[in-house]
């Protein structure tokens, strides 16, 4: 095969690709159950249920506003309750936050290991922006190509510009004040301690993102409450939105340089998105609308409290509006708010008990019942095959692997190590043989293929397993002690064997081809063994050996294939 030179690649954009609408592999999943207020402007409170992936414990969470404008720092957006554990039809623990800091709640506690408050505010590409994957999202402006999370719902309003709510002049003069202030020796520790608190949020801009660090759970379902307010109606928003992404973090090296300001390694973090590289846009419960509204239009339309209407303020208008009949003061609550009837759920769907009668999808599985500390619960139980999703509106998610057959992670790995060793075997046998025996059992094996697209394949198959941060990791560590070329033993310069022969050749190596481009002979064959390879050690990282494609106890078998011997020390034409 040959690739032609003097042409530049075709862009992203210009490529058509298949996008299959499927739930999370990853087993991160989010959900909006309730809203407590969707007026312009008004404090809302906002319950979210969200599962971790189901192979990483992350250290934050990061959530993002998706509507126009919406807007908060660390003092409007506030964490009161969390509940940890349980699924959409068994209890976890629940737990309030009894004072101003989110750090009560068991989940936040290992935020200050990594020099962070349990809330951080800003936008994405505060967290992002260290995160190597997103390098490759740059077409005309940073993210632009994120268009879709994984299920096909859109990503637009998740990528938002920080801004900040006075001048510069006024922030450096706010400033300059408050550094006099700490100048005083006269002040308390409690004052001081107030100013410098102060002074540390006089440049912070307001974002539509908050990182939410702590020692998070793999596999694991949560309910978070928080409050934060609405977007202005003067920002054109409409309705409502949210997305989340699972993070892990990694501090930087104490020989690391000082960063900027001088700001010392320790203080430095760098995270790496999770799970699906999109993250996942929260859905909102079916009964529960996403639409904002105008309290005091609504108000004045109810002919309740005039006079509250009249003086316009957003609040004290929805204040009102909750006790009159208008449809926009409970919109958000879903059914069962104001004795709203929930209604039956609809074929092979059970109702949870949560939140007033919550329907739950039982597609792929079965309704059942469960206890839940001795109360039985209704429940879904999952097909063979099927991976289990602990929040949202469905119970059993997409099969854990290709073949649908695994039913824990040791299994999906034999089923991985099986599947990618036909493709080595193929590989070896030539195209015919590659025809037969690659993954699916009809997908051709050809060098060009496995170097190109296989590694990602196994992403794709082992999603609930391995994420493109384990696969990233593991080829820093593979490239750089593990690499090695056969094709030339004992030749420093790998000169023999890089190049392949070709008969209709010129001295450089190029050739011509039927339609008149030039090409020149690539040898594939090299990148697509290791690409196998590094599969391998990626199921050995994760504690499932896969002797055929990786073997830990021979670390530096030949991989490549027949060729010939190496050529003797001191001999100027080898045999």
């Amino acid at each position: 095969r040959a690739e032609p030179q003097g042409q530049a690649p075709r862009h992203p954009s210009h490529i058509c690709r298949g996008r299959a609408l499927t739930m999370s592999l990853s087993g991160a999943v989010c959900s909006v159950m309730l809203y407590s207020n969707l007026a312009w402007s008004v404090d809302n409170q906002v319950t979210l249920e969200f599962s971790t992936p189901h192979g990483v414990a992350p250290n934050g969470v990061l959530l993002c506003a998706t509507a126009t404008g919406h807007r908060f720092d660390r003092s409007s957006f506030t964490v009161n309750a969390l509940e940890e554990g349980g699924s959409q039809f068994v209890s976890g623990d629940a737990q309030t936050v009894t004072s101003s800091a989110a750090t009560d709640l068991r989940a936040f506690g290992g935020a200050t290991s990594w020099n962070h408050r349990a809330v951080e505010t800003g936008v994405a590409a505060d967290v992002l922006g260290t995160d190597a994957y997103y390098a490759s999202t740059y077409m005309r402006r940073r993210y632009d190509t994120l268009a879709v999370d994984s299920t096909g719902a859109s990503l637009a309003g998740v990528f938002q510009d920080p801004v900040w709510s006075t001048t510069d002049a006024t922030r450096k003069n706010d400033t300059d004040f408050y550094i006099a202030k700490l100048s005083d020796e006269t002040l308390t520790d409690t004052e001081r301690q107030t100013h410098a608190a102060t002074l540390a949020e006089l440049n912070r801009p307001t974002g539509n993102c908050a990182l939410l660090s702590g020692d998070w759970a793999k596999d694991t379902r949560y309910e978070l409450r928080f409050t934060a307010p609405n977007p202005a109606k003067s920002t054109g928003a409409t309705e409502l939105g949210w997305w989340l992404a699972p993070v892990t973090y990694t501090a930087a090296a104490s020989t690391a340089p000082a960063g900027a300001g001088g700001m010392e390694p320790s203080n430095r973090v760098t995270y790496t998105v999770r799970g699906d590289k999109t993250g996942v846009v929260c859905g909102a419960r079916s009964t529960v609308k996403n639409a904002l509204h105008d309290a005091c239009a609504a108000l004045t339309l109810s002919g309740a409290n005039s006079s509250v209407a009249a003086a316009n303020d957003p609040a004290a208008c929805a204040d009102s509006l909750q006790w009159t009949s208008r449809a926009e003061a409970t919109n958000g609550l879903g059914c069962g708010a104001n004795g709203q009837a929930c209604g039956a759920c609809a074929a092979n769907a059970v109702e949870s008990y949560r939140y007033s009668g919550h329907c739950v999808s039982c597609e792929n599985g079965a309704a059942a019942t469960v206890s839940d500390g001795g109360v039985n619960r209704n429940s879904c139980t999952c097909a063979a095959g099927r991976t289990t999703l602990k929040a949202g509106g469905s119970a059993c998610g997409p099969k854990m692997g290709p073949a649908g057959t695994s039913t824990s992670a040791a299994a999906l790995a034999a089923e991985l190590c099986a599947s990618f060793t036909g493709v080595k075997n193929g590989l070896s046998g030539g195209p015919s043989a590659g025809k037969t025996t690659g993954v699916g059992g009809g997908v051709a094996a050809g060098a060009h293929a496995i170097a190109t697209a296989h590694v990602d394949a196994f992403l794709a198959a082992a999603g609930s397993l391995v994420d493109s941060a384990d696969v990233a990791a593991a080829n820093v560590t593979y490239r750089s002690t593990l690499m090695f070329d056969e094709r030339a033993p004992d030749d420093p310069t790998r000169r023999r064997g890089l190049a392949g022969r070709c008969a209709e050749c010129g001295a450089d190596g190029t050739f011509v081809d039927d339609y008149g481009r030039v090409g020149a002979v690539k040898d594939v064959q090299f990148d697509a063994v290791h690409a196998l390879r590094l599969i391998g050690y990626v199921l050995h990282l994760k504690g499932y050996d896969c002797d055929a494609l990786y073997n830990p106890d021979d670390k530096f078998v030949g991989i490549y294939g027949a060729y010939e011997a190496a050529p003797v020390c001191g001999v100027a034409t080898p045999a």
